[in-house]
């Protein structure tokens, strides 16, 4: 996630889905997966971008979450991603054991491709570890772009499938809001009992 596309059509979606997850009884951990933002264009004026980078702020969604909302925004670099997701897996462990967890995992792009992941990727072994942490009943949320075909929530389905086997959890159905955003789905899965 980049700090310059929050608060775009997106979010609408994806903390909808959120929420729609949680319902009153999750705590929900929100792991940014936080990068650079990419503006390239030397005619934007730096303190500009400073004033509205400021105003974006992600604790302000503990207004969707009363009392029941933390967010790691630690910046994410593949290259220090075991130490990353170590400080994810500590947060949810340090849960109360009769609270109830869900963890959303906000890439900029989604899902590792097959082989060839990058900075903006979520590798599929930090999903593995993240599931490994679960109680039973906790949910982990993933943010996934589309790609470049009309089949590619199908792709998704059944990479997060083989996961969700991998994992002992339950592949829920994808959430998606073609009006809004057409390009961008969330998958959620449930450790089972």
């Amino acid at each position: 996630m980049r700090k310059q596309w929050f608060g775009d059509s997106r979010d609408y979606v994806k903390w909808s889905c959120v929420r729609r997850e949680a319902g009153e009884d999750f705590s929900v951990i929100y792991a940014v997966m936080l990068r650079p933002d990419s503006f390239k264009d030397p005619s934007l004026d730096p303190v500009v971008v400073k004033f509205f980078d400021q105003q974006k702020n992600f604790d302000a969604l503990e207004q969707l979450f009363p009392g029941r909302f933390e967010v790691m925004g630690d910046l994410y670099e593949k290259r220090h991603a075991e130490a990353y997701f170590d400080r994810l897996r500590a947060s949810i462990m340090a849960k109360q054991p009769g609270d109830k967890t869900l963890v959303f995992l906000d890439p900029d792009t989604g899902i590792e491709p097959l082989g060839s992941a990058k900075n903006e990727h979520l590798l599929i072994k930090d999903i593995v570890s993240i599931c490994s942490v679960l109680r039973p009943g906790d949910k982990v949320v993933i943010y996934q772009h589309a790609l470049h075909s009309a089949n590619w929530m199908n792709t998704f389905s059944q990479r997060l499938n083989k996961i969700a086997v991998d994992t002992q959890t339950e592949l829920g159905d994808p959430f998606h809001s073609p009006g809004v955003a057409k390009d961008v789905c969330f998958f959620t899965l449930t450790k089972r009992p």
